[in-house]
């Protein structure tokens, strides 16, 4: 049997989960394209972006997460998102759906209403 090393918890499974998401979101943080440009740069926002949706590089995350099957990622992630944009169409369904897979009906309702 392997040994774990990492932060002592006494729940080993959540460490190991935790542990398991920050690998995943590296993983795919690292498939994104860097921006370009200095950082002293000043952008400005494209007239078309939703200002309730989140950004794309979420957007892509989340998609990765959920289609590895990685739910309690993306409920993590996404319900800590969610505060900020309680209007994004994209992440009430990613969070419906991802409830109702994991069958919780209940809270997948009220992501989809």
């Amino acid at each position: 049997m392997s040994q774990y090393y990492g932060n002592q918890t006494s729940d080993l499974s959540a460490s190991m989960t935790s542990s398991s998401i920050a690998s995943d979101v590296q993983e795919i943080s690292s498939l994104i394209p860097p921006c370009k440009g200095s950082r002293n740069e000043k952008v400005e926002p494209i007239g078309s972006i939703d200002p309730h949706e989140i950004d794309d590089s979420m957007v892509n995350i989340l998609t990765v997460l959920f289609n590895k099957g990685s739910y309690q990622a993306v409920l993590e992630i996404a319900g800590h998102l969610l505060p900020q944009k309680p209007r994004s169409i994209f992440l009430n369904n990613i969070l419906g759906e991802t409830n109702a897979l994991i069958d919780k009906e209940h809270i997948a309702i009220h992501h989809y209403n």
